[in-house]
């Protein structure tokens, strides 16, 4: 989780993206704002022989732990707001 008071951004690993990455208008408005980046992307360390079956398992759990800690983390406030129409 990422702390920040300021205008809405990117999570620190996408920072050197974000010159390149457009926030819309309706929120480059929004400045001085205390706001939690939870950053749920994912990265391993391990090493070890390509194995097709194996990762796909692995990207099927990641993805439902992702979906899961997304639902969780967002507010019925929130995805009324972004009018949530496609499962993330």
């Amino acid at each position: 989780m990422h702390h920040i008071v300021g205008s809405l951004g990117y999570p620190p690993d996408l920072q050197m993206a974000s010159k390149t990455l457009n926030i819309e208008e309706r929120f480059k408005k929004i400045t001085n704002k205390a706001q939690g980046i939870m950053d749920i992307d994912h990265y391993s360390k391990e090493r070890t022989d390509i194995n097709f079956d194996l990762i796909n398992r692995k990207l099927i759990i990641l993805q439902e732990t992702i979906k899961n800690t997304f639902e969780y983390i967002t507010t019925n406030y929130a995805k009324i707001a972004w009018d949530k129409t496609v499962e993330v």
